[in-house]
Parts: structure tokens; sequence; C-alpha cells
């Protein structure tokens, strides 16, 4: 996997790329460093359950929730995902009511809704959902 580093005061935005050869865009300073990755299966293998999983992993969202919600829905309570796109959005809403799971939260990225606190702008997106299994 290839990562991009770097402008960490200034940039939110490091994530995973598909090469390190497609550029940096506005930071002059960015590199790219390989390094090896788990899947949501190999960090959750190593344990019977967990009461949260809590992930911001820049647009991989759906790349990762979506194939695992089973495997989630066997062993996990909440969880809860930073969103960084509306097809991403959509992708985790689907597969997460399908497998029976409860939204908690559901603010999209770029917009502002009414919280608890009042009413706030996101950059990025949250939802949180809570498992079929999870006491009401």
């Amino acid at each position: 996997m290839v990562f991009t580093t770097g402008h960490a005061n200034e940039w939110y935005g490091q994530a995973v790329v598909p090469a390190p050869n497609i550029g940096t865009g506005d930071w002059p300073n960015a590199s790219f460093i390989s390094m090896q990755s788990k899947t949501l299966r190999d960090v959750l293998d190593h344990h019977s359950s967990f009461d949260i999983v809590a992930s911001d992993i820049q647009g991989s969202e759906a790349e990762v929730f979506c194939g695992s919600v089973q495997l989630l829905t066997d062993k996990v309570r909440r969880v809860h995902i930073g969103t960084h796109g509306e097809a991403i959005e959509e992708s985790l809403r689907q597969a997460f009511n399908d497998a029976g799971w409860r939204p908690l939260r559901d603010f999209s990225c770029g917009c502002e809704h009414l919280t608890s606190v009042g009413v706030v702008k996101f950059q990025d997106g949250v939802q949180t959902w809570l498992s079929p299994h999870a006491p009401r």
C-alpha cells in the first residue's frame, strides 16, 4: 500500500493512493511511503467482541466496511466512521441498513446539520451505527 505524508498541519487528507507517481498537488513537500496493510478481519480476528470500531480512513470507507458488515455484526456493537463523499455515505447507509444496523448519527460531509450542540458545518461526514445485537 502507498500512503501520502507531509504537511500534516495544513493538509488533513493524507490517504492511501494507487501509486506513488500520482503527484501531490499543492503540497510540494509531500511524499509517499510504502507500508504493509491489514484487513479489518486481520484486526478483529484477535478478539471475540468490540464495543466500538472508529475510523477515519480518507475515502476508503466503502471499500473497508461494505464488504465486512457481517463480520462487524458478529463482533462489534457500534461503528463510528468519518466519511469522505456522498457515494461513500450512500454505500455505507445501504450496507448497514440492509444488515439491520440502526443509525445513531448520520451527518453528511460538506453540509450543515442540527446537532445536540447546535448547528454544525461538517467538512467530513460522520456516521455512527448500532449493531442489531446492541441493546436499545
